[in-house]
């Protein structure tokens, strides 16, 4: 009976000790490594309600001769004006402009106001617009490597909301003599997307707002592209344009269209955006609160 009592407490004991030296292990183990939250529709759609009212096409009926019709993308500040790119509004009237929100119908533009040094323009709806708006950051610096959400209107698109790209912050481009910082983006910015809002992908605040793509296009050769496209002499072709009519192109604007949808092609991995920090600069120099 007392050697089944040593036996007992002897396989406690010994029990006993192998668990405190498992707990020892075991608490001088690292703790696993922390990982991002998995990308659900949830995190990717932060913005979304808000962006699918406040983002908007904007469109040039009569920049060139023939179907070169201009689309551009703005969205709705809390002021009543609509935020752009002033290189959009290039070669096209007030008169001409058309604000397109998602599933409304075409709205015209009262007044425009531009800062071409920092390439913004805010548009004046010449009626009242019932959108949602997004609020704009008050950070001046952005992390490299921080997600990003774009929101836009590339050409070819015809839906009525605008499309959500996903990228990251990449780096800052120092500028020239005169010319503002801008962010660096690794997103695809297509045309028809300038103009369009830049989103923290953490707060669903603006950022920024595209304005370009690092694509470098000899300057030489985009006086070209302009030259032929306003070549009217020659014989005509019927072309059908973007609204359904029929248009007449000499051979030469057919060859610059050609070269024109070829220039877009190229390389569209980086993109190009104005800071948050100079919107609301802009914003404050027309005594308007960010």
């Amino acid at each position: 009976m007392r050697v089944g009592r040593r036996n007992l407490v002897l396989h406690c004991l010994i029990t006993g000790f192998c668990l405190f030296v498992i707990s020892a292990a075991w608490s001088q183990t690292p703790p696993p490594p922390k990982i991002a939250a998995p990308i659900t529709e949830k995190t990717l759609g932060f913005s979304g309600p808000q962006a699918s009212t406040s983002v908007m096409r904007i469109i040039c009926w009569d920049t060139y001769p023939g179907p070169f019709k201009h689309i551009g993308t703005g969205f709705m500040h809390k002021s009543g004006f609509v935020v752009t790119a002033k290189h959009i509004l290039d070669g096209c009237r007030t008169k001409d402009f058309r604000l397109v929100p998602g599933g409304s119908t075409s709205l015209k533009v009262a007044t425009v106001e531009i800062d071409p040094v920092t390439d913004l323009a805010l548009l004046r709806p010449a009626g009242a617009l019932r959108t949602q708006t997004l609020g704009i950051s008050d950070r001046v610096s952005i992390d490299v490597g921080e997600k990003l959400y774009i929101w836009g209107f590339p050409d070819g698109y015809g839906g009525h909301n605008p499309l959500l790209t996903v990228g990251h912050l990449s780096g800052v481009d120092t500028g020239r003599r005169n010319e503002p910082i801008g962010w660096v983006v690794n997103a695809p910015f297509q045309s028809g997307t300038s103009g369009g809002p830049i989103v923290d992908a953490n707060d669903g605040l603006i950022v920024g707002v595209v304005s370009g793509r690092i694509n470098y296009f000899p300057p030489y050769l985009t006086e070209v592209l302009k030259s032929l496209k306003s070549v009217s002499a020659g014989g005509k072709y019927p072309v059908p344009a973007d609204d359904g009519s029929t248009v007449l192109l000499t051979e030469t604007q057919a060859i610059a269209a050609i070269l024109e949808v070829l220039r877009e092609e190229r390389d569209r991995s980086l993109g190009l955006a104005v800071a948050a920090i100079d919107l609301r600069r802009f914003l404050m120099s027309k005594n308007i609160d960010p």
